[in-house]
């Protein structure tokens, strides 16, 4: 039905294209989707959602999920989409019906032939994963939301426990990270809840460190502990709790 678009009946609107979809696939995985085709509003009767806010491949990332229950990888040669403003899950609560806008930029990645390009890969790859945990988020898929948790969480091991071990540059990729993920789960945090992506990256980061002290000495993670005393305390916990259980476990 992704593909054919045969019976569709509500159609998605992004920045000028137009996606076909079905409503009794779509909206059962989606409290915002739900509501907004059967709950009254206008886009019931129109059948027309505007998603304009958000950045095309995103989108139709996320409108494919409905149907495969799954989303695929920027390919080497895709543009990249760097979202700078995250969704902000808050505003598509019941109380307010707006969708926050979104601010972006285009990340130009032409030639992906290096090892200086493959590091673009696995950045772009994390931070897609972070973008649809948003995006789930931001449309109540909650489906979606853990599936980017889990794809996040796989990429952050290998990246930490496997590929960063003697690679700084790949370890400063994990720390790139640190501001951008620290600053979309603020909210969840100010509720004393310890977001997945949160724990994933910091651990991915206290493993590369394990197998490779000289990490201590990382001049980037100074300057991001200093910026970012949350992360500073999430990593020490980490790093207690893992010495504690090996001690006593």
């Amino acid at each position: 039905l992704w593909e054919s678009k045969v019976a569709a009946d509500m159609t998605i609107i992004c920045n000028g294209t137009t996606i076909p979809c079905h409503a009794v696939i779509v909206c059962p995985r989606s409290a915002f989707f739900e509501k907004a085709i059967w709950g009254g509003f206008k886009e019931g009767v129109t059948k027309v959602i505007d998603l304009s806010a958000d950045t095309l491949p995103l989108v139709i990332r996320m409108m494919k999920y409905f149907y495969v229950l799954d989303y695929e990888d920027f390919k080497i040669d895709e543009p990249r989409e760097d979202v700078t403003d995250y969704a902000n899950p808050e505003a598509n609560n019941d109380d307010n019906d707006e969708v926050t806008d979104e601010v972006k930029e285009q990340m130009d990645i032409s030639v992906i032939k290096t090892e200086s390009a493959q590091l673009d890969n696995y950045e772009a790859n994390l931070r897609l994963h972070v973008q649809m945990h948003a995006l789930g988020d931001k449309y109540r898929i909650d489906c979606l939301r853990d599936l980017a948790t889990a794809k996040f969480g796989d990429a952050c091991h290998e990246l930490g426990a496997c590929e960063a071990r003697n690679k700084p540059s790949k370890f400063a990729v994990l720390l790139d990270l640190v501001p951008i993920v620290y600053e979309m789960t603020q909210a969840k945090a100010e509720r004393h809840q310890y977001h997945p992506l949160r724990f994933h990256l910091t651990k991915a980061i206290k493993d590369a460190i394990e197998t490779n002290s000289l990490y201590w000495e990382h001049a980037h993670l100074k300057d991001i502990c200093l910026q970012n005393a949350e992360f500073a305390y999430d990593v020490m916990r980490l790093a207690v709790e893992n010495a504690f259980w090996r001690l006593h476990g």
